[in-house]
């Protein structure tokens, strides 16, 4: 079984690569001429940012929670 940092780890990783598709995806619609379809791949995009984000505060401060006395 994973310990709770691999896990995590593991878990930002795969969705850095979902980021990293998605930015793709938006290049490609992009040369295309699809705006609209660029677009929504921008919005879920700044969605899943902001998803990490939340996930980023939320980790930190549990971990400040489990080490203070």
């Amino acid at each position: 079984m994973l310990g709770f940092w691999t896990s995590r780890a593991l878990l930002f990783f795969f969705l850095f690569l979902v980021l990293i598709l998605l930015g793709l995806g938006i290049v490609v619609i992009l040369r295309r001429k699809d705006f609209s379809l660029a677009v929504k791949l921008a919005l879920a995009l700044l969605l899943i940012i902001a998803f990490l984000g939340i996930g980023y505060v939320l980790l930190f401060i549990s971990f400040i929670g489990v080490n203070t006395p």
